[in-house]
């Protein structure tokens, strides 16, 4: 193994959760949660040689703060991305972020909480070919799940106009931290850590076009808990991913076939 960059903590970031995203150069982007000039959390690049530079650092104020998702990046060298706190609104429930090329941060979306939009998306965004971005939020939405929101599925445009396409109700999962799955059939897939009915410990979903979701499994503890990792898709439609485990099974691998 080769280290390529150790955080320091400082101004160069801490605590890198995220993916990072890859471009046809050979650059990597990634965000850190804590650390740089606030200590919010910044954007990285890190260049074939092992060069980092800082690209952003977040304040925790209305430019959003301590960002977990990966970012991911367009065609004119636009980077996306979410951060679960910070933002306008009174309940720090994070924003949408856009950050050009020469490092111009722009909140697309400020979310709000309660009834009517998500809250606190701690994971990454992903693209389609229309150029809609899809996220998902651990809290907001009408759902009611350990007197807390349950959180969302959301769709989001370059311009900033959000659309929330699904509002888990506790019955089909709630809190989801990954990022999803988009097919080509436009469904996307996702986990979530918890789900109101049985042993209570995670579930995968899928949601349609035209908004209909479907629960495909229901995590009983034999099999998993708590799944937390973005799904894959192999050709033939067959879905992989990890659960974690309190042991035993001290977490899984699982398969879910079409």
């Amino acid at each position: 193994m080769h280290v390529l960059h150790a955080f320091h903590g400082g101004t160069d970031g801490a605590n890198p959760f995220a993916r990072l995203f890859r471009d046809t150069a050979g650059n990597f982007y990634g965000t850190t949660y804590a650390g740089g000039t606030s200590n919010k959390g910044t954007v990285y690049k890190l260049d074939p040689s092992g060069t980092l530079t800082i690209l952003y650092s977040f304040t925790g104020g209305a430019d959003g703060g301590n960002p977990r998702g990966r970012v991911i990046l367009d065609s004119k060298g636009n980077l996306y991305g979410t951060t679960p706190f910070g933002g306008t609104g009174d309940c720090n429930c994070g924003v949408v972020f856009k950050l050009s090329s020469t490092s111009t941060l722009t909140v697309l979306h400020n979310f709000a909480g309660g009834a009517a939009d998500g809250a606190n998306p701690y994971a990454g965004l992903l693209w389609d070919s229309a150029g809609n971005m899809y996220g998902t939020t651990t809290s907001g939405g009408s759902g009611d799940c350990d007197s807390s929101p349950c959180g969302t599925v959301f769709k989001v445009r370059t311009n900033g106009a959000e659309t929330v396409l699904h509002m888990f109700d506790g019955s089909d999962g709630h809190i989801s931290a990954a990022g999803l799955l988009l097919d080509a059939a436009g469904s996307l897939y996702g986990v979530t850590n918890g789900d109101d009915r049985g042993s209570n410990v995670g579930a995968v979903f899928k949601l349609d076009k035209s908004g209909t979701e479907t629960v495909l499994h229901r995590f009983n503890g034999t099999d998993g808990v708590d799944p937390e990792g973005t799904l894959i898709q192999d050709s033939a439609g067959n879905l992989y991913g990890t659960a974690q485990g309190d042991g035993p099974p001290f977490g899984t691998i699982f398969k879910i076939a079409p």
